[in-house]
């Protein structure tokens, strides 16, 4: 009578056939999958790009090819399937679906997480960070940071795979004089979203907050309702606000962010060769080929702008230190009693050195 398998020995046979002749994992062995990536950007955007070369690299790395349908990443073991243009649903809607993997991967705007745990508002804060490079350096390296983003798991079942930078909101206006600092834009009407945190983001770099829905903004920069707004250079370009723009300043006050998800059951549910397969995928296409192209869209926008009469003010032509100590003076006077977002701003200038 045949003996059981011992469950050591059914590992290594496991091992075995995942490895090929000459030492590589064999990732085209094991449970086929399919994972679903939405995008609430059309298939255009760099982001979309990037989610396209992704999925046809898994598709490739796991026995499959680009499909002549035109599915995304099918044909291999694990199929990458990427919708556009908000097709799945709004982002929170897709959030929830990934909470309870109907979809496996979601990217989200990290001050969205604020429905979930309240301390993701701070981020939105202006100039609580002054580079890109330290704020990306905060939110994966502080033990801050580490230790909310494992709340946030435990609370949604959302584990972070990355954050990506869209842009940075920055200030332009029209039909009024080039400005300098805070002070040139005292009384000057200036869009603003509903919520209270965005108005006094406007407020501290020197306008006042007019209250506009994002779908009236074009019409309203036309008729002089308001006489400027704060989008990032990107989305100024697609909407094409520059064309009742005259002047682009790149005051660099908050941080556009795709914060990326994935299901943590799916992911706690693959091998550890599938992990290693998806971080190197996902830093070649999601991280490093995405920032490529997407410093290739921005130039070509703002080539384009310029060539239609924008001007376009570089930080050097402004007063970053006015800017910068009007928002200090605006968070001190009305974060500061909060005890969780004083926690923050006063972990971020530690760690970042701004005291």
């Amino acid at each position: 009578k045949e003996e059981p398998t011992p469950e050591s020995d059914k590992e290594e046979i496991e091992a075995e056939t995942e490895t090929s002749t000459d030492g590589q994992v064999d990732h085209t062995q094991g449970e086929a999958m399919v994972w679903l990536l939405p995008q609430t950007q059309n298939e255009d955007n760099p982001a979309c790009i990037a989610s396209d070369a992704f999925a046809e690299a898994m598709s490739e790395a796991t026995g499959g090819g680009w499909a002549s349908d035109g599915l995304r990443g099918a044909g291999g073991r694990w199929t990458i399937e990427v919708y556009y243009g908000g097709s799945m649903g709004r982002e929170n809607e897709t959030l929830e679906m990934c909470r309870v993997n109907t979809i496996q991967i979601v990217p989200a705007n990290l001050s969205t997480m604020e429905q979930y745990l309240p301390d993701f508002g701070v981020f939105v804060l202006p100039y609580l960070f002054r580079s890109w490079e330290d704020f990306e350096d905060y939110l994966h390296n502080s033990p801050k940071c580490v230790d909310l983003f494992d709340r946030l798991q435990e609370a949604t079942n959302l584990k972070l795979i990355s954050i990506t930078n869209n842009g940075t909101r920055c200030l332009s206006t029209t039909g009024i004089d080039p400005i300098k600092s805070p002070e040139d834009l005292k009384g000057v009407k200036i869009r603003s979203m509903e919520a209270p945190v965005w108005k006094n983001v406007i407020s501290c770099l020197g306008g006042s907050p007019i209250a506009v829905s994002f779908n009236e903004l074009y019409v309203a920069l036309q008729t002089g309702v308001v006489q400027g707004q704060d989008n990032p250079l990107a989305l100024t370009y697609s909407q094409k606000f520059y064309e009742v723009l005259d002047d682009f300043y790149k005051t660099d006050h908050c941080y556009n962010t795709s914060s990326y998800f994935v299901n943590a059951d799916a992911w706690n549910g693959l091998s550890d060769s599938d992990k290693d397969l998806f971080n190197e995928l996902w830093q070649e296409y999601m991280i490093d080929y995405y920032n490529e192209i997407y410093a290739e869209f921005e130039a070509n926008a703002v080539a384009e702008m310029e060539e239609s009469g924008l001007r376009i003010w570089e930080q050097e032509d402004l007063d970053m230190e006015a800017f910068y100590a009007s928002a200090d003076e605006m968070i001190e006077r009305e974060y500061m009693s909060d005890e969780t977002y004083a926690s923050y701003i006063t972990d971020v200038k530690e760690y970042c050195g701004y005291n």
